[in-house]
């Protein structure tokens, strides 16, 4: 399925204070101190990173959030992004990225 950058980036903005966020991240980080958005077009966007998690220990882990807005039951991992210039996907580039969420 051919996708869209930047119809992506405007759908993950859209939902990005979306209170499900919390909820996961109190699930499964819960001993956190804080947690910030990394907005577009911060550098860290391109190196995987859309929010900084720190724990309670002090340590900084970068996080990678994937919404989806299509049926649900569903991941895709881009190894390729543009067929035509033959650039790798974002689960090939070498990114910051600790968690994929």
């Amino acid at each position: 399925m051919a996708r869209s950058f930047y119809d992506d980036l405007n759908y993950s903005n859209k939902i990005q204070n979306s209170p499900i966020w919390e909820e996961i991240y109190q699930k499964f980080f819960y001993a956190h101190q804080s947690i910030d958005i990394v907005v577009w077009p911060d550098p860290l966007q391109t190196e995987g990173v859309d929010r900084i998690l720190i724990n309670e220990s002090g340590n900084t882990r970068y996080l990678e959030e994937k919404a989806d807005k299509y049926p649900p039951n569903n991941i895709y991992l881009e190894y390729q992004s543009a067929d035509e210039y033959n650039s790798p996907g974002w689960i090939e580039k070498p990114v910051k990225t600790d968690y994929l969420v």
